[in-house]
């Protein structure tokens, strides 16, 4: 396979970088780029953690790509995968696991990186939608504020004409119905006003069009937050009508309905945010996971 000058350059440095440090394991965070490099490299033992987007998507864009992330692969000593929907495969054409072992391992929840936030006061009250997904086009913002929105605001209409209640509408800050205002954009964020944020927030919604275990939506798990979130395989193992709802990605009417629910029914809301904290303590807890991935290395290094 042939590597650009770029490539060629950070192949040799991680070969002196190996030379010097002579590390017991290596990890390649990234499969087309920083675990391909490791293997062109003769790292061993050789551990590659996957993002999804890197075996699910990154194949699919040209052919050198896929064999790239296909070879790479079966030089490892082990894959690590963030959710068993991987391991198994997608429904999409990619190359199959092939390396020596794979372990299924996912990480806690509150990170400690900065984040991109939104927030938005919905109704009378003042309830907060959440979502701190980046600006990047698999995470869909298009169908949340630009169509999501006003579609919950017309489904929050139409369910106050029919219970004879005052509408909850989407305000700006001067009093109009509308969208101006009622996002706030936050940028980047430390770990301590994150949880902040999230233990304030109402509901959380994601509308990713591709995801791994999402770190996002475990920390709005672990603050006990009902979850809207798109209907993807991995978006399935940790949400269900018992703490949210999901709707096909790109469906902003069907958003709009989750949300509307959640928003006219404050005891629903509680209900679904006990079984999110619950489902964080039993499933998503670091102190647990991380003996997942020690026993991975020790079993390598023998």
């Amino acid at each position: 396979m042939r590597l650009g000058w770029h490539l060629r350059r950070y192949e040799r440095k991680i070969r002196d970088l190996i030379g010097f440090l002579r590390p017991g394991i290596v990890q390649g965070m990234w499969v087309p780029t920083d675990g391909y490099l490791a293997a062109r490299a003769g790292c061993r033992p050789l551990v590659i953690a996957t993002f999804v987007t890197d075996v699910v998507r990154k194949p699919n864009v040209s052919r050198r790509l896929h064999d790239r992330i296909g070879w790479t692969l079966k030089q490892a000593d082990r894959v690590i995968v963030d959710c068993p929907w991987v391991r198994r495969g997608s429904s999409k054409p990619t190359p199959p696991f092939q390396a020596r072992d794979s372990v299924c391992f996912r990480a806690g929840s509150i990170s400690s990186v900065s984040i991109l936030m939104f927030l938005t006061q919905v109704g009378r009250g003042s309830s907060v939608i959440f979502c701190n997904r980046a600006f990047e086009d698999v995470y869909d913002h298009e169908t949340l504020f630009r169509r999501g929105f006003h579609e919950c605001r017309n489904a929050v209409h139409a369910r106050a004409r029919r219970n004879r209640n005052p509408p909850v509408l989407i305000r700006a800050k001067d009093g109009r119905v509308g969208l101006e205002g009622a996002v706030r954009y936050l940028g980047g964020i430390g770990p301590a006003e994150m949880a902040e944020r999230l233990r304030a927030a109402d509901v959380y919604v994601s509308c990713s069009r591709q995801d791994g275990t999402s770190v996002s939506l475990l920390e709005a798990l672990a603050s006990g937050l009902p979850c809207v979130v798109s209907d993807l395989p991995t978006n399935a193992e940790w949400v269900s009508g018992e703490n949210g709802f999901r709707f096909s990605p790109g469906d902003a009417k069907a958003l709009a309905e989750a949300l509307s629910k959640l928003l006219a029914d404050q005891t629903l809301r509680r209900k679904c945010g006990l079984a999110s904290r619950r489902i964080a303590e039993e499933r998503a807890d670091w102190s647990i996971h991380r003996l997942t991935l020690l026993r991975a290395y020790e079993e390598l290094l023998g």
